[in-house]
Protein backbone atom coordinates (compact mmCIF):
# COMPACT_ATOMS: atom_id res chain seq x y z
CA UNK A 1 0.00 0.00 0.00
CA UNK A 2 1.50 3.36 -1.23
CA UNK A 3 2.06 5.63 1.99
CA UNK A 4 -0.12 8.34 2.80
CA UNK A 5 2.45 11.08 2.79
CA UNK A 6 3.72 9.93 -0.64
CA UNK A 7 -0.22 9.99 -1.93
CA UNK A 8 -0.72 13.27 -1.03
CA UNK A 9 3.13 14.35 -1.94
CA UNK A 10 2.19 13.35 -5.21
CA UNK A 11 -0.88 15.86 -6.10
CA UNK A 12 0.71 18.54 -4.28
CA UNK A 13 3.45 17.91 -6.89
CA UNK A 14 0.66 17.55 -9.79
CA UNK A 15 -1.89 20.32 -8.37
CA UNK A 16 1.13 22.70 -8.87
CA UNK A 17 2.23 21.70 -12.31
CA UNK A 18 -1.57 22.13 -13.04
CA UNK A 19 -2.42 25.35 -11.36
CA UNK A 20 1.10 27.01 -12.65
CA UNK A 21 0.83 25.84 -16.16
CA UNK A 22 -2.71 27.16 -16.35
CA UNK A 23 -1.40 30.87 -14.84
CA UNK A 24 1.11 30.67 -17.39
CA UNK A 25 -0.86 29.69 -20.27
CA UNK A 26 -3.74 32.53 -19.07
CA UNK A 27 -1.30 35.49 -18.51
CA UNK A 28 1.08 34.61 -21.26
CA UNK A 29 -0.43 32.49 -24.06
CA UNK A 30 -3.74 33.68 -24.26
CA UNK A 31 -3.28 37.02 -23.25
CA UNK A 32 0.00 38.34 -23.21
CA UNK A 33 1.07 40.04 -26.73
CA UNK A 34 2.27 42.59 -24.80
CA UNK A 35 3.96 40.97 -22.14
CA UNK A 36 5.33 38.04 -23.27
CA UNK A 37 8.09 39.02 -25.97
CA UNK A 38 10.32 41.92 -25.68
CA UNK A 39 9.00 44.81 -28.17
CA UNK A 40 12.03 45.44 -30.15
CA UNK A 41 11.61 41.58 -31.38
CA UNK A 42 7.41 41.51 -31.55
CA UNK A 43 7.39 42.23 -35.32
CA UNK A 44 10.10 38.81 -35.91
CA UNK A 45 9.27 36.46 -33.02
CA UNK A 46 5.97 37.97 -32.62
CA UNK A 47 3.36 36.27 -30.13
CA UNK A 48 3.28 32.45 -31.45
CA UNK A 49 6.52 32.01 -31.77
CA UNK A 50 6.95 33.16 -28.03
CA UNK A 51 4.41 30.56 -26.99
CA UNK A 52 6.70 28.50 -28.79
CA UNK A 53 9.80 29.10 -27.30
CA UNK A 54 8.18 28.92 -23.79
CA UNK A 55 6.75 25.65 -24.62
CA UNK A 56 10.25 24.45 -26.14
CA UNK A 57 12.00 25.61 -22.99
CA UNK A 58 9.88 23.69 -20.53
CA UNK A 59 9.76 20.24 -22.46
CA UNK A 60 13.47 20.74 -23.27
CA UNK A 61 13.95 21.30 -19.59
CA UNK A 62 13.04 18.29 -18.58
CA UNK A 63 14.32 16.42 -22.24
CA UNK A 64 17.80 17.67 -20.80
CA UNK A 65 17.46 17.06 -17.35
CA UNK A 66 16.18 13.61 -17.69
CA UNK A 67 18.67 12.85 -20.64
CA UNK A 68 21.42 13.81 -18.26
CA UNK A 69 20.19 11.22 -15.22
CA UNK A 70 20.02 8.69 -17.48
CA UNK A 71 23.10 8.86 -19.08
CA UNK A 72 26.45 7.45 -17.65
CA UNK A 73 27.52 10.49 -15.59
CA UNK A 74 24.20 10.21 -13.59
CA UNK A 75 26.53 9.03 -10.39
CA UNK A 76 28.46 12.07 -10.47
CA UNK A 77 26.67 14.21 -8.47
CA UNK A 78 28.43 17.03 -7.96
CA UNK A 79 29.08 17.31 -12.17
CA UNK A 80 25.80 16.52 -12.58
CA UNK A 81 24.86 20.05 -10.62
CA UNK A 82 27.03 21.95 -12.33
CA UNK A 83 25.61 21.00 -15.61
CA UNK A 84 22.66 21.59 -14.43
CA UNK A 85 23.08 24.84 -13.22
CA UNK A 86 24.55 26.05 -15.48
CA UNK A 87 21.73 24.57 -18.02
CA UNK A 88 19.19 26.93 -16.52
CA UNK A 89 21.77 29.85 -16.32
CA UNK A 90 21.73 29.22 -20.19
CA UNK A 91 18.30 28.97 -20.58
CA UNK A 92 17.71 32.27 -18.38
CA UNK A 93 19.84 33.87 -20.73
CA UNK A 94 19.04 32.99 -23.74
CA UNK A 95 14.90 33.44 -22.46
CA UNK A 96 16.02 36.92 -21.30
CA UNK A 97 17.22 37.96 -25.19
CA UNK A 98 13.70 36.98 -26.80
CA UNK A 99 11.29 37.62 -23.50
CA UNK A 100 10.67 40.27 -21.24
CA UNK A 101 12.48 40.22 -17.67
CA UNK A 102 9.74 39.19 -15.78
CA UNK A 103 8.47 36.89 -18.57
CA UNK A 104 11.97 34.79 -18.85
CA UNK A 105 11.76 34.76 -15.13
CA UNK A 106 8.43 33.26 -14.78
CA UNK A 107 9.35 30.32 -17.58
CA UNK A 108 12.67 29.40 -16.10
CA UNK A 109 10.65 28.84 -12.75
CA UNK A 110 8.20 27.30 -14.69
CA UNK A 111 11.23 25.14 -16.32
CA UNK A 112 12.10 23.81 -12.91
CA UNK A 113 9.40 23.22 -11.53
CA UNK A 114 8.01 20.85 -14.94
CA UNK A 115 10.97 19.41 -14.07
CA UNK A 116 9.92 18.69 -10.20
CA UNK A 117 6.51 17.28 -10.84
CA UNK A 118 7.58 15.10 -13.70
CA UNK A 119 10.46 13.94 -11.67
CA UNK A 120 7.53 12.67 -9.09
CA UNK A 121 5.29 11.55 -11.98
CA UNK A 122 7.82 9.46 -13.90
CA UNK A 123 10.64 8.22 -11.10
CA UNK A 124 9.84 9.00 -7.55
CA UNK A 125 6.55 7.84 -7.01
CA UNK A 126 7.00 4.74 -9.85
CA UNK A 127 9.80 3.25 -7.87
CA UNK A 128 8.14 4.04 -4.37
CA UNK A 129 5.22 1.80 -5.91
CA UNK A 130 7.86 -0.87 -7.35
CA UNK A 131 9.31 -0.96 -3.52
CA UNK A 132 6.12 -1.14 -1.78
CA UNK A 133 5.34 -3.95 -4.29
CA UNK A 134 8.69 -6.30 -3.74
CA UNK A 135 8.29 -5.53 -0.26
CA UNK A 136 4.86 -6.40 -0.27
CA UNK A 137 5.35 -9.68 -2.39
CA UNK A 138 8.01 -10.75 0.16
CA UNK A 139 10.90 -9.59 -2.67
CA UNK A 140 14.04 -7.77 -2.20
CA UNK A 141 13.58 -4.47 -3.68
CA UNK A 142 15.54 -3.39 -6.61
CA UNK A 143 18.05 -0.37 -4.98
CA UNK A 144 18.41 1.30 -8.17
CA UNK A 145 15.15 2.64 -8.12
CA UNK A 146 15.11 3.63 -4.48
CA UNK A 147 18.40 5.75 -5.70
CA UNK A 148 17.21 7.41 -8.73
CA UNK A 149 14.06 8.19 -6.37
CA UNK A 150 16.56 9.51 -3.76
CA UNK A 151 18.57 11.37 -6.29
CA UNK A 152 15.45 12.82 -8.12
CA UNK A 153 13.64 14.20 -4.52
CA UNK A 154 17.04 15.62 -3.74
CA UNK A 155 17.28 17.48 -6.75
CA UNK A 156 13.49 18.56 -6.27
CA UNK A 157 14.70 20.05 -2.79
CA UNK A 158 17.48 21.98 -4.45
CA UNK A 159 15.12 23.43 -6.92
CA UNK A 160 12.48 24.64 -4.62
CA UNK A 161 14.44 27.26 -3.88
CA UNK A 162 15.24 28.96 -7.23
CA UNK A 163 11.12 27.82 -8.20
CA UNK A 164 10.47 30.10 -5.56
CA UNK A 165 13.03 32.86 -6.62
CA UNK A 166 12.24 33.09 -9.94
CA UNK A 167 8.52 32.93 -9.96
Amino acid sequence: RMPSTLHWFKWEAYFTLLTGLSLLVVVYYLQGQGSLVLPALAQSVGHLGGVGIGVGALVTGWLFYHGLLLSPLKDKNNLIFVIVVLFVVGVAAGLSQVFTGRAAFIHVGAMLGTIMALNVFFVIIPGQRRMVAAMEAGQEPDSAGGTAAAQRSLHNNYFTLPVLFAM
